[in-house]
């Protein structure tokens, strides 16, 4: 079977699924650091947000991300969670900011890609679209994503 590109529509739920399977690649990125290498109070802040974020509290995830980046400001996953905040607030120009930011501060942090990814298919940008999902693939050593939807939706955009 082939599956020929087609555009596709960026409802509010795909947006939704999107950013859920973001939050977990934060979860499982944050879980496997060191100890010495979280600040306590930024990480506590960071784990508050992805809480807020996933119980649907936008606002109050952004905000715990924001103090994150007080304590530490060129955190990933703070400034990766801003960016997710952004992007479902509809700032999908500003989050665009936040996460080439992220991408020039942490080069090798992939979910930065496919985030960056899901935001120019919203917009549209489909050869933006697969150039940060293959830069995903490409940052995640080549490795296909355990997530079902993301792996149908990279392998679709000809990511790998």
């Amino acid at each position: 079977m082939q599956i020929s590109f087609m555009k596709l529509p960026c409802s509010k739920p795909v947006v939704l699924i999107a950013m859920g399977v973001v939050v977990i690649l934060i979860l499982n990125a944050v879980s496997s650091l060191p100890a010495e290498s979280k600040l306590p109070a930024a990480s506590d802040e960071i784990e508050k947000a992805t809480q807020q974020f996933q119980s649907g509290k936008v606002g109050s995830a952004e905000k715990h991300y924001q103090k994150a980046l007080k304590v530490e400001p060129n955190n990933p996953y703070a400034m990766m969670g801003v960016g997710q905040c952004l992007s479902s607030r509809g700032k999908t120009d500003e989050a665009l900011d936040v996460m080439h930011r992220l991408t020039k501060q942490h080069p090798g942090f992939a979910p930065a890609y496919y985030t960056l990814g899901t935001l120019y298919e919203t917009k549209g940008d489909i050869d933006q679209a697969k150039h940060f999902y293959r830069q995903y693939v490409e940052k995640s050593g080549g490795k296909i994503p355990p997530v079902p939807e993301m792996r149908l939706k990279l392998r679709h955009m000809g990511a790998f």
